[in-house]
């Protein structure tokens, strides 16, 4: 269903969202974030989740859950 929702979502939009990459626009994000992030998560590593988090700007807040 998720990938349904990417297609669907990218396709209303206007682009390509199976290519998207959230670490490259994190940066512009200038507003206080809470990012979550499971880890038994299959699909987003917390490699991954590290270098969003990284490339936030502003206050932010990582939480983590098992």
């Amino acid at each position: 269903m998720a990938g349904l929702l990417v297609f669907w979502g990218g396709l209303q939009n206007g682009f390509w969202a199976f290519s998207h990459n959230p670490q490259e626009y994190a940066g512009s994000v200038q507003f206080p974030t809470l990012l979550l992030y499971g880890e038994k998560d299959a699909e987003v590593s917390r490699k991954e989740t590290d270098m969003i988090f990284k490339n936030m700007n502003g206050k932010k807040r990582l939480a983590t859950f098992a």
